[in-house]
């Protein structure tokens, strides 16, 4: 998923979100599913190439308050 997880932003939705992943063992294709999007799209926002749209990080938040 992402080679160096601990530089990563943790006060951004896309850091926790990429950190929740890793820890929760969700893996980049469910990510791409979930948000109809591609591997590309994905590895961008984890790498900070660029930032999800708002909806996108909306639901960052909801689904990592719904996975336990």
């Amino acid at each position: 998923m992402v080679h160096n997880i601990n530089s990563l932003d943790t006060t951004s939705v896309i850091g926790r979100f990429a950190r929740h992943c890793v820890a929760k063992n969700i893996s980049v294709v469910a990510v791409t599913r979930y948000f109809g999007v591609s591997r590309t799209v994905v590895y961008n926002w984890f790498k900070g190439t660029y930032s999800p749209r708002p909806r996108h990080q909306e639901r960052m938040e909801a689904l990592m308050s719904e996975v336990l």
